[in-house]
Order: C-alpha cells, then structure tokens, then sequence
C-alpha cells in the first residue's frame, strides 16, 4: 500500500529494479569511459604534442548516449524541470491530477520520439553511413534518441501508475472520512 504524501517512493510500482540497475551501470560505465577518453586526449596533447583523430567524435557520440540514457533515469530520479505555478494553487488532488496530465502529455511526446527516432535510424542503417573519425555506422549514434525515449516512457508510466494509484487512494479515503 502506498502512503499517503509518498506516491513516488523509490520502490517501482511494477519491479523495474533490474532497468535501473542497468541504467545505472551503463550511464556509469558511459561516464567513466568518456573521463577516460577526455584525459588520455589531454596526455596526448600536452605532453605528447600530439592529438588523437577519433577521441573527439567519439566523445561526442559517449555524450549523446549519456545524455539521452539519463532521461529514464532523471524521471526516476524526479529531476527534470518542472513548471508549478499551477499546481501550487490546487489541493494534493488537483495537483496529482494536473501531474498525470503531464506525465500523459511527456509521455505520448517521448512516443513520438521512438517513432521519429527509430525511422531515422532505419533510414541511416540502411544508407549505411559512417561517422568519419571512427567509421561505425552513423545509426548507433542516432539510435539513443528512441533508446533513451523508450525508456524515459517505461519510467513515466510507472510513474503514471503510481499517481492512478495514489489518486485512487485519496478519493478511498475522502469517501470514508466525508
């Protein structure tokens, strides 16, 4: 049972601890790999005089997996900007309302992101482009867009979840005390 003033509690609604656990290995990974990759550029140019062609490009292409992997987690996390204004004036109801509204709304976006997402990456796969420094395919690099979507969606619905859940538990107990 969730309680009250505590519908987002760290244990997910629908036993995703093995997504975080991954999550959190992998952005942990990606980030130590980036610092791995930015230093040796440093050893490289400042004290070899000389700098790596592909460091750069494939920092970038870390940093966008990163980055895009961390959305799911930062949902989790409850950190991504949030606008209240509106939700400050309403009651715990309204403001769960006005948050599930939300979380719909970002949610049926990061779909669409998947969607767009996985046919520009189809469409790259098949040209068979390559990054020009590394030369992988062009398509690993764009296919963190409807990754990182897709699991940004898995976390607002468990989130979704939670709010239902909490919302119907609040009407439950206004019934009994009114």
């Amino acid at each position: 049972e969730i309680e009250v003033g505590d519908w987002s509690s760290d244990v997910c609604s629908s036993d995703l601890s093995f997504l975080e656990k991954v999550e959190e290995n992998l952005l942990l990974f990606l980030l130590f790999v980036s610092v791995v990759v930015i230093f040796s550029q440093v050893v490289m140019r400042y004290v070899f005089q000389n700098s790596l062609s592909w460091n750069e490009e494939l920092r970038r292409y870390l940093f966008i997996w990163l980055t895009w992997l961390s959305t799911g987690y930062a949902v989790r996390q409850k950190r991504h900007l949030r606008i209240e204004v509106l939700s400050d004036f309403l009651g715990e109801r309204g403001k769960l309302v006005v948050d599930l509204f939300a979380m719909l709304v970002w949610c049926a976006f990061c779909l669409f992101l998947v969607k767009n997402g996985w046919k520009i990456t189809s469409m790259l796969w098949r040209r068979e482009q390559m990054t020009a420094a590394l030369e992988i395919p062009m398509a690993l690099t764009y296919a963190a867009v409807p990754v990182g979507a897709a699991i940004m969606a898995i976390r607002l619905l468990d989130e979704m979840f939670l709010g239902v859940r909490r919302l119907l538990s609040l009407c439950r107990s206004k019934r009994e005390v009114g």
